[in-house]
């Protein structure tokens, strides 16, 4: 890479910035935390070495702000869709459905979700300090625990329902090469995803509705 090309991105710090948070997002959620390097990072994005930690500080800052922006994201997804049900009169059960039906197109779309929230599970390094992660738990329960107001539903825990939406939607995606694919199912198939989007709604709702 060039002087002159380097140069250009840092008179750009939106777009340099912006590379770095890609870049950072997709190295993270293949190699993790500790294999993967500012370096590496800066080479992806197509910067110099020391552009990630002018902008960020330091890895473990740059990664705090990788999650922070992934919940944050699908956060925003979920709001803008319970927000625009609402608005329109939709009933409760069709609230919950939509917002299930869009969480997994965010999954889909942005497999690095998973990718980072699975290995933050087993390594416990970053999550836990995460006021966003909390922040975004937090509003999960709310927008469930609101919804099962409105429909006048006192028998289902949010909590657990949040616990059941999330096994539901990330277990099947979480095992592509485990499972999925020993099986003939093909995530990346549009197919499949509607099955799968049909076989959570179904399985929850008749679980909320018929107890």
């Amino acid at each position: 890479m060039s002087e002159k090309r380097s140069d250009s991105r840092l008179r750009d710090p939106e777009r340099s910035r912006e590379a770095i948070l890609q870049a950072a997002e997709q190295l993270f959620a293949q190699k993790g935390y500790e294999s993967t390097s500012l370096q590496e990072i800066g080479m992806l994005a197509g910067v110099s070495r020391g552009t990630p930690g002018y902008f960020f500080g330091s890895k473990e800052q740059l990664y705090q702000a990788i999650l922070d922006r992934i919940l944050q994201a699908e956060h925003a997804a979920a709001e803008q869709v319970h927000a625009r049900l609402v608005s329109s009169g939709a009933a409760p059960v069709d609230v919950i459905t939509e917002v299930i039906r869009s969480h997994i197109d965010f999954l889909v779309a942005r497999p690095t979700f998973i990718q980072l929230l699975t290995r933050e599970a087993l390594s416990n390094f970053a999550l836990q300090q995460s006021t966003t992660s909390l922040e975004v738990i937090q509003a999960g329960r709310v927008l469930l625990r609101q919804e099962l107001e409105r429909a006048d539903i006192h028998h289902v825990d949010p909590d657990l329902l949040m616990l059941s939406v999330v096994a539901l939607c990330w277990m099947p995606l979480t095992h592509r090469n485990t499972l999925l694919n020993p099986l003939g199912l093909d995530p990346d198939d549009p197919a499949f995803i509607e099955r799968l989007k049909q076989h959570v709604v179904s399985i929850l709702l008749h679980g909320i509705l018929h107890q």
